[in-house]
């Protein structure tokens, strides 16, 4: 909130039209250069104080009576932030200019990023050849899996074919064996039948020896030929039979032995085969169990690739993002919504990592930032009230609070000094003033229903102060007055005044 000072005489009016023209060109001259923020803020010439000029009449009265603090300053924004690349190169285009309200993620500036770009490509070519050899190295996996899946499958058809025909070779051998034996108990019982029908043989030839003896002993005593005698007939037939009985048995064993020596042979063939169908089965199920551990292993080693080159592309996928980060690094873009404040390079300087472009502000909301010599920073106290004056509109000034002080001494002019921030009281009345400069007067100290008259109405003569006096008869008269505090606007009349009187200026 400002004060009105249409009050004042004309003189005053004019010296102060003259003073805001002064400001404004200078204000021009630093909008033009403010490509350099770096370069200190100009001084400007303070406005004139409300107070009462050269031979002017003052009527003394009582008022407030404010300790104040000046000291200069300039508006900054409460959110500010250089404008840099974190890589260097030269400034290929500059896309803004100072006081442009910019937006969001609006690109500022670009650097020439030739290079970055083909290292880029670089990346993207052996991130392509590393995927394409995952690809086909997984292709060769899923192949391998499918053909040991197939001789698993193969294999234990094999088996089970092969189980089988062992087991029906080993059915037939058992046949075999089983007929062997047969044939070898009946050659037994063949055999066993010999001597049997051989004793019978000898017993009928002794029976027919006996009888044929008695015959021929009795042809001998008749001489000539006989009937025979009784029971030969018999005897002879006994013999044939025992003989053909023999014969027979002998006939038998030989047949059986025949038949025996077959089985053997039948069995001999049969346990053959067996072998044969074991061995094959071997051969044939080891053969594919061999070329199973063949493609087994190869899988291994294909997992090993696999592993191998899965890593390499997480390295070759991590290198071409960091390459393109580094190429959208390339491009500043606005970190925020607002106003570029300042830009300090141009289209083909070359670039360090992190050299400041410029500065870019959120206008929407600002404070004053001041410098305070040392010897005063114990005076202040957050809180405290202040008046700010800005320098392109010097004939108003708004309120503002004290809200920060600086803990850490800096160097200001060759002498210490701390930094100090203060917030307007009502920033909307405020125009856009980014970093221009201000005069700020904080209230240190006040007194209320003073006696005061301005510090200029003062006359000093040694150690003694004197006022001039404006008698009611028109005269004038120097009259010595006791002063008490002062603001550097106003004093304190402790004597010598009273409320009412007139005195002039000198």
């Amino acid at each position: 909130m400002g004060w009105n000072r249409s009050r004042w005489p004309d003189s005053v009016r004019l010296a102060l039209g003259l003073r805001v023209v002064i400001g404004l060109l200078m204000i021009g001259g630093l909008a033009a250069c403010s490509v350099r923020p770096s370069q200190p803020v100009p001084t400007f010439v303070p406005p004139l104080t409300p107070t009462p000029q050269p031979g002017e009449v003052y009527t003394v009265q009582r008022g407030t009576l404010s300790q104040v603090l000046e000291v200069r300053g300039r508006v900054v924004a409460s959110r500010e932030e250089l404008l840099f690349f974190p890589l260097g190169g030269y400034l290929k285009a500059l896309e803004v200019q100072v006081g442009q309200t910019v937006q969001a993620g609006q690109i500022i500036a670009e650097l020439d990023a030739a290079s970055l770009e083909d290292q880029l490509l670089d990346a993207e070519f052996y991130l392509q050849r590393a995927q394409g050899d995952l690809a086909r190295a997984q292709t060769v996996s899923e192949t391998l899996s499918l053909e040991i899946e197939a001789l698993e499958i193969q294999i234990e058809q094999e088996q089970a074919a092969a189980d089988q025909a062992v087991a029906e070779a080993r059915g037939e051998l058992n046949i075999a064996t089983a007929e062997l034996q047969n044939c070898q108990a009946l050659l037994t019982r063949y055999q066993k039948a010999i001597a049997p029908a051989e004793t019978e043989v000898r017993r009928a030839q002794l029976a027919y020896n006996q009888v044929a003896y008695l015959w021929n002993e009795a042809e001998k005593q008749k001489s000539g030929e006989g009937v025979p005698p009784p029971g030969y007939a018999q005897a002879v037939a006994a013999l044939e039979s025992a003989t053909l009985k023999l014969e027979q048995a002998k006939d038998s064993v030989t047949a059986q032995q025949a038949e025996c020596e077959a089985a053997k042979a039948e069995l001999a063939l049969k346990r053959s085969a067996l072998n044969y169908r074991t061995r094959i089965k071997d051969l044939e199920v080891g053969r594919l169990q061999a070329e199973k551990r063949r493609l087994e292993k190869e899988q291994e080693i294909n997992r090993v690739t696999i592993q191998t080159l899965e890593e390499e592309v997480r390295y070759r996928q991590t290198v071409v993002d960091r390459r393109r980060q580094r190429l959208a690094q390339s491009q500043l873009r606005a970190p925020f919504e607002g106003v570029i404040v300042s830009v300090e390079k141009r289209i083909g300087e070359e670039l360090e990592p992190y050299d400041p472009l410029g500065a870019i502000a959120d206008p929407s909301a600002f404070r004053v930032e001041a410098t305070v010599l040392e010897e005063d920073i114990l005076k202040l106290a957050v809180g405290q009230p202040a008046v700010i004056t800005l320098d392109a509109y010097a004939d108003t000034s708004f309120e503002g609070t004290l809200t920060e002080i600086g803990s850490s001494p800096i160097v200001w002019q060759g002498k210490n000094a701390y930094t100090v921030y203060l917030d307007f009281v009502d920033p909307a009345q405020v125009p856009a003033s980014i970093r221009m400069g201000v005069d700020v007067r904080i209230q240190v100290t006040e007194k209320e229903d003073v006696l005061r008259v301005p510090v200029a109405a003062v006359i000093r003569q040694g150690a003694r102060t004197f006022v001039t006096r404006l008698n009611e008869d028109g005269s004038l008269e120097q009259v010595e007055v006791e002063l008490g505090a002062s603001d550097g606007q106003w004093i304190e009349v402790l004597t010598g005044l009273r409320e009412g009187q007139k005195i002039q200026i000198p």
